[in-house]
């Protein structure tokens, strides 16, 4: 045993306290010594004795006042405070925290030493590196007040302190900020532009926030502010610092906007979800001026993206737009319809602003997993239609355009009738168009044999009727009108 003392009795102390035999006779990183009731050394452990002889320069041994080798530190009138508890009968726990920028964290224990009568004989000390322990549980209390993704507090948090608030910060100001249009982002550029979007405005809204302020993200697209002692005309004015703040943020050729809405606490004993709901309704009046025009906006400005980075993609939708116009045409729609019509056929394959250019581009035949990925572009055009209003009708003709007439076509496996009819028209008319255009990498097909090749997939591919009249059409039609094509404005 190396326990530092020739006492006997001491020794069957040691013995009979397991714990202490245990640490006095291991290499385990725990700094342990004793004392008796005049702070004398009863014994010490290898590592406390190298502790102290290396950071204070001062030889220890048995019997040696324990105070003679920590009297200099600043600290030790709270030491003595500790060791007199444990020689009194009582146990003491301290937790120390060391260093600045990379902190270190300490837990001692002192504790009072018996004999074999329970009568206390001096104290016992020991101290242990806790700084994983601290770190990890600051770790947990980090996240569970803070946002994962931008840093800010969580609406857990913001929460607790709303409730916290006592009557003198009344009244309470509660700001909501909501990211419009950031689900379009994220089905079309993938959920990372949207993030990028949120630590980008998550940043913004740091930097306009007074010393008491607290802003949280409270859910995937939106953030609050809790503002104290705050009234109408202060609120409208954080509004409009927060508007103008956000103004300037772009993905691509995406404009993000934000909508904005407010509420004031007035009462301790309104709860923070009814302030936030009102907030909410604020900002819903917000949202309607400007989120329809925003989201309208938003396609716009993916299909232009779509079609300036890839020329061909360009002239594919307006040409197959305008072909859809004139199927229209023969079959006696209406003006309302037609101009339906042929815009789904322009924005019948937005979704491919989603898929890698290498595919898009890719001179020869496509893997079977490189096709797997094209045929998502149907499913992701329906999504990017389907939230905004003035787009909402043409999303469901965007995801059916591949189905066959047979059921044999995807995502659905429609057939005949079940595929809807412009969704039908949009395939006729995109498969002419796909045969006949020429491409960086092949010719285009002659029209009277892309005409045969229509007619021979009557049945399979194209509904029947549909097929004869643009076949009919192409023969009877001057071929110069395909050239008056529409462009998509801004």
């Amino acid at each position: 045993m190396q326990s530092f003392t020739n006492d006997k009795r001491l020794r069957k102390i040691i013995e009979d306290h397991s714990s202490i035999s245990i640490i006095l006779n291991s290499n385990i990183n725990i700094y342990t010594y004793g004392i008796n009731q005049n702070y004398q050394y009863l014994f010490f452990n290898k590592a406390y004795k190298e502790l102290i002889e290396e950071k204070y320069g001062k030889k220890i041994i048995i019997g040696m006042n324990v105070m003679d080798g920590m009297k200099n530190l600043l600290d030790w009138d709270d030491i003595k405070i500790c060791l007199d508890v444990a020689l009194l009968g009582d146990s003491k726990k301290v937790i120390e925290e060391i260093g600045y920028e990379q902190k270190s964290y300490y837990e001692t224990n002192y504790e009072p030493l018996f004999n074999e009568n329970q009568d206390i004989i001096g104290a016992i000390v020991n101290t242990r590196d806790v700084t994983e322990i601290i770190e990890l549980k600051n770790q947990i209390i980090y996240m569970k007040n803070h946002d994962y993704l931008t840093g800010l507090y969580n609406r857990r948090y913001l929460e607790k302190v709303y409730l916290g608030s006592n009557f003198e910060k009344y009244p309470l100001g509660l700001i909501m900020i909501d990211i419009n249009g950031l689900k379009i982002i994220n089905d079309t550029y993938g959920h990372l532009y949207g993030d990028s979007i949120i630590v980008m405005i998550s940043e913004k809204l740091k930097k306009i926030l007074h010393n008491n302020d607290i802003v949280a993200r409270i859910g995937s697209d939106e953030f609050a502010i809790l503002m104290i002692n705050q009234d109408v005309m202060s609120m409208l004015e954080m509004k409009e610092s927060i508007l103008n703040i956000l103004d300037n943020i772009q993905v691509e050729k995406i404009k993000v906007s934000v909508s904005v809405g407010f509420e004031i606490a007035t009462s301790i004993n309104q709860s923070m979800d009814e302030v936030l709901k009102l907030a909410e309704n604020h900002l819903l009046r917000h949202k309607i001026t400007v989120g329809m025009s925003v989201r309208n906006r938003t396609i716009r400005a993916l299909m232009n993206t779509l079609t300036d980075k890839y020329l061909e993609e360009k002239l594919h939708s307006q040409r197959v737009g305008h072909f859809c116009k004139m199927i229209g045409l023969k079959l006696g729609l209406n003006k309302e319809d037609l101009d339906v019509l042929e815009l789904a056929g322009l924005y019948h394959d937005i979704g491919k602003i989603s898929i890698p250019d290498a595919i898009i581009n890719k001179p020869g035949r496509l893997t079977k997993d490189e096709y797997e990925i094209i045929k998502t572009h149907t499913s992701i055009g329906y999504q990017i239609l389907k939230a905004a209003d003035e787009y909402s009708g043409l999303a469901e003709y965007a995801l059916y355009h591949h189905e066959r007439w047979d059921g044999q076509g995807y995502p659905r496996g429609l057939k005949g009738n079940e595929i809807p009819l412009f969704a039908r028209i949009i395939n006729v008319a995109d498969s002419f168009e796909a045969m006949t255009a020429d491409r960086p990498y092949r010719k285009g097909m002659s029209i009277e044999n892309a005409l045969i090749e229509i007619n021979r997939c009557i049945e399979t591919q194209f509904d029947p009727n549909l097929a004869e009249i643009f076949i009919n059409m192409i023969k009877l039609e001057q071929l110069n009108q395909l050239d008056n094509i529409v462009d998509f404005g801004e």
